[in-house]
């Protein structure tokens, strides 16, 4: 398996695996080659996570002995236990324990409760689910091990699988260790049949066989292939290494130069495990048959964080053959040393095991090349996002979204390389490009450190730069208003300046959103400016703050009492933002749980008929002639009625109304497995359709939805109320 970015995995309950989350991760990859020789191991962890008992089970081992491909064994074997499904995150990128819990937000797609502390975000989304968290690599964040009993100890249907090579050390955890697989007696070694049996062997001829189809154990080589995996201590990615040469080496010459290099490596690193030389010894020893093209790109790829694409590799590694890149990629997958990924964004992508990876880096740094490396690193990374931001504002944001969380790790170590760089900007414009991807992503957290860092290590920054990244960290500020007002005046002060009314437009926007409940007076003014200023600028994602603008003035008519006013401005911002192809209850995230108090007033001010004919007018009136309604300069134009017929709209509000069915049914206290039986659904699209009410009302619970549902419903006369 590939082992990339820090993402979310899913496998689906009853699917055997296929679910595409909100944050846009996918099925879960279970690795292309079958796992040898590890049955009873799988078995046995299966049986372990399936006992109510088992809160943390830690699989432990030394690098190279497995524990990934045991643990994403075990996930699929119990995959379907689990109603919320199984989450599967590789901590292997990650260098900075402070990260982990930002890195779960991120995995989980989570974009609720952005104003609280990121490990209470977490524990109450995953309060009441029940749920595997697959932690892959967590010596990397041993530190981290904290957040894990606070998660364990809060969320009573949470298990957890992790690997490591060390243990948590948590009163919760067993540990389970993870051993090389069985080698063959030396006394054995000349009989096939018995040397078959030994796991290690049976890996050997398999990866063999998948590049020399004609490969077989015979008696003429089963003592060398015994010797060879005896000499690489049964260690699975060693195996795998070796067997890779098949093609172009016997196994003769394969033991040969194995000998040759083991030495070498035990000298040099004498302070290392046992094991750990032996699998060192594969690796530098697949590294020594690369041709010289092949060599360079080999260490320059472990620049990479989370994998990489076709196009980066160019750039970053392979700059000196740029004609050739491809057949050099191509070569180092052929000898196992690169990993080929599908890829979520549509492209394909590749990928180094951590171990690789590592022994990659050393060579790098040894080689001097590591600093020129980075730097290329970050100059694509920053290209990268500087385009994406600019496509945020059309009907391509979703790809682009996707592209960027497939490269989030790095851009994680973009940032942290360009922290280091204090005579250069690019890390203020590579956090300037990322601010609304953080924001979106509800990853608020992470970002405000990163702009507030940068900020406060380049004082002397460009006015412009300054103001967008002044104002993207007020944006992300939701848990200290003073400060976030603070950063937006400031912000707004430069942008008048400058004459920037882009940015001036987003901080009046910021300032009114953040006097909505305590002034909507004061509130309705900002917005006013903002919606006045917005008209006139030319950037492309005009019509985005618009709509934001709208929504947060349809909060204001309702303070007022102008709740016809109010539905006809929430019509028009929804459908004023929905073709930028993102769900129109994430822009509640700012006021949390505004949205959804002032839409039940707004409902149970109007009834669900008028609240349904206002928000369907707001919905049908031309954006400028909405302007100038929310503005007061107009009366709203009269509208033609929508057409009659089977297809036409005939409602609108919040939910949808498959949306609505699933919120009367969990009023009833049916849990998300009955709300789907009934309704001929699978339960993780139940498991979606509640997150989604819970965020467009801006609930916490389902409680807070039934009391919904009793205001609709009581003022409804037997149809389905509010619904579009």
């Amino acid at each position: 398996m590939s082992r990339g970015t820090a993402v979310k995995q899913i496998i689906a309950p009853r699917s055997r695996g296929h679910r595409v989350s909100p944050g846009g991760a996918g099925a879960l990859r279970l690795p292309p080659t079958p796992l040898v020789g590890r049955a009873r191991e799988v078995r046995e962890i299966v049986r372990a996570l399936r006992r109510s008992e088992t809160r943390l089970l830690t699989l432990t081992g030394p690098p190279g002995v497995g524990k990934t491909r045991l643990a994403l064994a075990a996930a699929a074997g119990v995959g379907e236990d689990f109603e919320s499904g199984v989450v599967f995150v590789d901590l292997a990128p990650l260098r900075d324990a402070g990260l982990f819990e930002h890195t779960l937000i991120q995995s989980l797609s989570l974009r609720r409760f952005p104003a609280r502390p990121p490990l209470e975000r977490l524990t109450r989304h995953l309060a009441d689910r029940h749920v595997l968290l697959v932690l892959d690599n967590f010596e990397h964040v041993i530190e981290a091990r904290a957040s894990v009993a606070t998660l364990i100890a809060s969320c009573p249907r949470l298990r957890v699988l992790a690997t490591s090579r060390e243990a948590l050390g948590l009163a919760a955890e067993r540990e389970r260790p993870v051993h090389p697989l069985a080698v063959p007696d030396l006394e054995d070694a000349s009989n096939p049949a018995i040397v078959a049996r030994a796991a290690s062997v049976a890996l050997f001829v398999a990866r063999a066989q998948s590049v020399q189809p004609r490969f077989a154990l015979g008696r003429a080589n089963a003592r060398t292939l015994a010797d060879i995996c005896r000499r690489l201590d049964g260690l699975p990615l060693a195996i795998e290494l070796a067997a890779a040469r098949v093609k172009v080496l016997s196994p003769e010459v394969i033991l040969a130069r194995l000998s040759r290099r083991l030495p070498l490596l035990v000298t040099r690193a004498a302070d290392r495990p046992g094991r750990h030389q032996a699998l060192r010894a594969a690796i530098a020893w697949s590294e020594d048959l690369l041709e010289p093209d092949e060599r360079t790109v080999f260490r320059r790829l472990a620049v990479f964080s989370g994998g990489f694409t076709l196009d980066a590799a160019k750039a970053v590694a392979a700059p000196h053959v740029p004609d050739d890149a491809l057949g050099v990629i191509t070569g180092l997958v052929n000898k196992s040393l690169l990993r080929h990924d599908p890829g979520r964004a549509g492209e394909p992508r590749f990928g180094m095991l951590e171990t690789v990876r590592e022994y990659a880096w050393e060579r790098l740094a040894e080689q001097g090349e590591a600093a020129a490396t980075r730097d290329r690193h970050l100059a694509y990374f920053v290209g990268f996002a500087e385009r994406a931001a600019a496509l945020f504002n059309g009907q391509q944001a979703p790809q682009w979204f996707a592209a960027m969380e497939e490269e989030y790790e790095n851009f994680r170590a973009a940032l942290g390389w360009a922290a280091e760089q204090l005579d250069t900007d690019a890390d203020l414009r590579l956090a300037s490009a990322m601010c609304r991807f953080w924001f979106f992503r509800g990853n608020v957290g992470e970002g405000y450190k990163w702009v507030d860092a940068a900020l406060a290590r380049r004082r002397d920054a460009s006015p412009a730069l300054r103001a967008r990244l002044l104002h993207g960290a007020a944006a992300m500020n939701k848990w200290d208003e003073a400060r976030a007002f603070a950063l937006d005046h400031e912000s707004l002060a430069l942008a008048r300046s400058l004459g920037d009314r882009e940015t001036i437009a987003r901080c009046l926007l910021n300032l009114g959103v953040g006097h909505l409940d305590k002034d909507p007076g004061r509130a309705g003014a900002l917005l006013a400016e903002s919606l006045a200023v917005s008209r006139d600028i030319d950037a492309d994602d005009r019509l985005r703050v618009i709509g934001q603008t709208l929504h947060a003035l349809a909060v204001v008519s309702q303070a007022h009492g102008d709740l016809v006013r109010a539905a006809r401005l929430y019509g028009c911002a929804e459908a004023t933002l929905e073709p930028f192809g993102i769900p129109y209850y994430q822009y509640a995230i700012a006021d949390e749980t505004v949205l959804g108090r002032s839409i039940v007033a707004v409902l149970r001010g109007l009834g669900p008929q008028a609240f349904a004919a206002a928000w369907a007018e707001g919905r049908r009136a031309p954006i400028e002639a909405m302007i100038d309604y929310a503005l007061g300069r107009a009366p709203l134009p009269r509208l033609p009625s929508p057409p009659a017929g089977p297809n036409a709209e005939t409602a609108a509000g919040p939910l949808t109304r498959r949306e609505w069915e699933v919120a009367r049914l969990v009023t009833q206290g049916l849990s998300n497995r009955e709300v789907g039986k009934a309704l001929a659904i699978s339960e993780r699209t139940v498991d979606a359709h509640v997150q989604h009410i819970l965020n467009k009302l801006g609930f916490n619970s389902r409680t807070q939805v039934a009391a919904w549902v009793a205001v609709s419903g009581s003022q409804a006369t037997g149809s389905s109320p509010v619904v579009r």
